[in-house]
């Protein structure tokens, strides 16, 4: 929904990934602009994670959502809100900034090779994961619990 003009909405929006034998498909997802200002992207999944949670074969990843650049533009975002144990990853060479990060601490961002995202607010009330090549840049200040990983840096 991309809204040019003020309007009064007192409703939910939902999306949702679609039904499968084998695996849910992607989150759904909605993104609204308002006045050409203010940008919000809702990625949820109605409590169906992956199979897999680690990030596999594009080409044959069913149950993320991916969100991809024609030319691989920076895709800035004021809001982004992550929940219903949704993923949200990106193609390769894509860069992301998201100003603030909502959810409902069941949701997993994954940073893929090659791949920027920047965050200018916390809290972090989601999961992550940074692959290889793959870069995160957090606020200078924020708090962070059950860190597992072979390097921290």
């Amino acid at each position: 929904m991309i809204a040019s003009e003020s309007y009064t909405f007192r409703g939910d929006h939902t999306a949702y990934g679609g039904w499968s034998m084998s695996e849910e498909g992607g989150a759904g997802t909605v993104f609204v602009r308002a006045n050409r200002t203010t940008s919000h992207l809702h990625v949820t999944n109605r409590g169906v994670p992956p199979l897999s949670t680690s990030q596999t074969d594009p080409q044959h990843d069913s149950a993320r959502t991916y969100i991809a650049s024609d030319d691989n533009s920076l895709l800035s975002f004021d809001h982004l809100t992550i929940g219903g144990a949704a993923h949200l990853t990106t193609a390769n060479g894509a860069e992301m900034a998201f100003g603030h990060l909502h959810g409902d601490g069941t949701g997993f961002l994954h940073v893929a090779s090659h791949v920027t995202v920047m965050l200018a607010d916390s809290p972090f009330p989601t999961f992550f994961r940074v692959y290889r090549a793959g870069r995160l840049s957090l606020p200078k200040s924020m708090y962070l619990v059950i860190i597992m990983g072979p390097l921290i840096m």
